[in-house]
Order: structure tokens, then sequence, then C-alpha cells
């Protein structure tokens, strides 16, 4: 039992790495949030790859110009046509600009 509190503290690491704790993860997705949300202009859209404990959504959630946030879970077949789709908008974009 840490800090007097009469709860146990639990730890959700992944890879090794610490992601949040049961008695605060707030700092991790503060930090993974705001920083690109506060140098949009007007962000309306976020997107959510993972975010399966829902802190990161929380986060986005207090931006009040936020209208809609999309959310993919984390499967290799997303990142596998994510990165296919984009090498080809590049190849695209790259051929159209010479």
């Amino acid at each position: 039992i840490e800090d007097g509190i009469d709860e146990p503290n639990r730890y959700l690491f992944l890879d090794g790495v610490m992601q949040s704790t049961s008695r605060g993860d707030a700092p991790y997705h503060e930090a993974l949030v705001h920083p690109g949300l506060l140098v949009h202009p007007n962000p309306k859209v976020a997107a959510v790859i993972g975010g399966g404990e829902g802190a990161t959504l929380r986060e986005i959630l207090k931006h009040k110009t936020i209208e809609k946030v999309e959310h993919a879970k984390f499967i290799l077949s997303y990142l596998s046509y994510f990165f296919k789709k984009r090498y080809i908008l590049n190849t695209f974009h790259r051929k159209n600009c010479i």
C-alpha cells in the first residue's frame, strides 16, 4: 500500500513501459494529446488508434471545438493498410510534383 491510501496502486505496462496507474494516468495522456490540439487553430475531428482505457479520449474531449472522434483498434492489418495507402499517395504526389 502506497502513500497511506487503502487501495494498492495498479500499473498498466505496454512493452515494458508504464502507460498509466490506477492513481493517475493524466500526465502521460495530457502530454500525448494537448500539444497537438493546442497548436491547431480549430481542431474539430480527432483520431485515436488504440486507446483501450479511454484516457486519450477523455483528454481529447476536454477541447470544446472537437465535434467528432474516430477510433480504431490497434490491429496490424490496419497499420499495414495505412502504410500501403500512404506509400501509394506519397509516390503519386512525388510523380506529380516533378
